[in-house]
């Protein structure tokens, strides 16, 4: 799985599935994501995928949701993010991003 840093790509490189927990921590390995914060399915049959992610770049944070039988871009915040990850101040706005995403899921 390639990984790129645009943030407008980044839906486009992920598989027509959702992540497996070995592909989460690939990309969390990534010298271009400076940030991966995965959710996971909440039934037993699914804990091993995420269907719901975070990922931080230079380029923003933006949300990803496995909805439809696709991925498709929640939103996009400008956060503090390097290659030390998130700030802890944006612990906050990262957790909503995480509730929005899996809102997402739910709602296809």
């Amino acid at each position: 799985m390639a990984v790129v840093a645009s943030s407008m790509a980044l839906k486009d490189v992920l598989p027509d599935r959702p992540l497996k927990r070995t592909e989460v921590d690939a990309l969390g390995e990534s010298d271009r994501i400076y940030g991966i914060f995965p959710v996971y399915g909440d039934r037993p049959s699914r804990r091993d995928s995420a269907y719901a992610v975070v990922l931080s770049t230079e380029s923003g944070t933006t949300s990803l949701a496995y909805a439809g039988g696709a991925w498709e871009t929640v939103e996009q915040r400008d956060l503090d993010a390097d290659e030390h990850g998130l700030s802890f101040s944006d612990q906050d706005e990262l957790e909503e991003m995480q509730k929005i995403a899996a809102a997402r899921v739910n709602e296809a």
